[in-house]
């Protein structure tokens, strides 16, 4: 004849005393499964980083769904957050990673090859499959490769399947948004004879501002 509230301070009071249950909002969770769950959980993130190596992460659904569909939601999240408070899951935005993967993509092959080929190529940027010679690399693995620094801001995506290394395309932003202060605005022709490009890249560069309301 208890009402809610007052079971769910008695559980609670049973949980503090014996430590053996973790109370959430509306159960309580034997603190050994929870733990077994959380191992299972890091189990998860690392095959995901191993499938998809260049992904930030798993997402919150991803990995409820990995770990069982019949696990409520509240328990899932209790995992993770235990997890997390532990130092081994690393939460950025939507995206949960192992916190040694951070340093395992940096040191991803191909990535420094990348990186320098955009570089070099400023704003006439090599193919998709001039990127694949030069890095070595399947075209599925660089698709995720391009991905990944491309969130990370590295470089930036562009129609046509075209990237430009970051270095290259601030700097012509910056020369655009020059010239539309002085002139008001910037047209196609202004724009070429200002970059010195032709229309290939130019027009991939211009839709990649306007994408970024620039």
């Amino acid at each position: 004849g208890f009402a809610e509230s007052e079971c769910r301070r008695a559980a609670k009071s049973v949980a503090d005393a014996c430590d053996a249950l973790v109370v959430l909002s509306d159960r309580a969770v034997d603190r050994v499964a929870l733990e077994a769950l959380v191992a299972r959980a890091l189990e998860v993130v690392e095959a995901f980083h191993r499938e998809y190596p260049l992904r930030e992460g798993v997402s919150n659904a991803e990995l409820a769904t990995r770990l069982s569909r019949d696990l409520p939601s509240d328990v899932v999240a209790a995992a993770v957050d235990a997890a997390i408070q532990k130092g081994v899951l690393l939460r950025k935005q939507d995206a949960l990673r192992l916190a040694s993967h951070g340093a395992a993509m940096a040191r991803l092959e191909g990535k420094e090859k990348l990186l320098g080929a955009l570089h070099a190529a400023g704003l006439e940027p090599p193919s998709m499959a001039e990127l694949e010679k030069v890095c070595g690399l399947s075209l599925p693995r660089l698709r995720e490769l391009l991905a990944a620094t491309a969130r990370s801001g590295e470089i930036v995506a562009a129609g046509m399947g075209l990237h430009f290394g970051r270095a290259a395309f601030d700097d012509a932003k910056a020369k655009v948004l020059d010239c539309i202060a002085r002139d008001g605005e910037i047209g196609t022709a202004r724009a070429k004879e200002l970059l010195g490009v032709s229309r290939k890249f130019l027009i991939p560069f211009l839709e990649a501002l306007d994408k970024q309301n620039v």
